[in-house]
């Protein structure tokens, strides 16, 4: 998973700004085919295990364990066997 820098529709190109180690965003991009990748909208809002702090996406399948705790188990992508029917 990376964080989206640019997306180009005419060239059907997406790209990702590089970090370094200490996080700080470079000028080099690294660039995907939009074939390549799978684009997911954040819902701002993290799920919480034993303390450990894990952002929810669009598509995420949540397990709930109480009231306080849940956690991200998979997503309708790549574990759709997760959706119950």
């Amino acid at each position: 998973m990376f964080d989206v820098a640019v997306i180009k529709f005419d060239t059907k190109t997406v790209f990702e700004n590089i970090a370094d180690i200490n996080h700080n965003y470079t000028n080099d991009y690294f660039a995907y085919d939009f074939e390549d990748v799978e684009i997911m909208q954040s819902t701002n809002i993290k799920s919480i295990k034993s303390q450990c702090e894990t952002e929810i996406f669009d598509g995420d399948i949540i397990k709930f364990k109480d009231s306080v705790e849940s956690e991200v188990i998979g997503n309708i992508y790549q574990t759709p066997e997760l959706i119950e029917g």
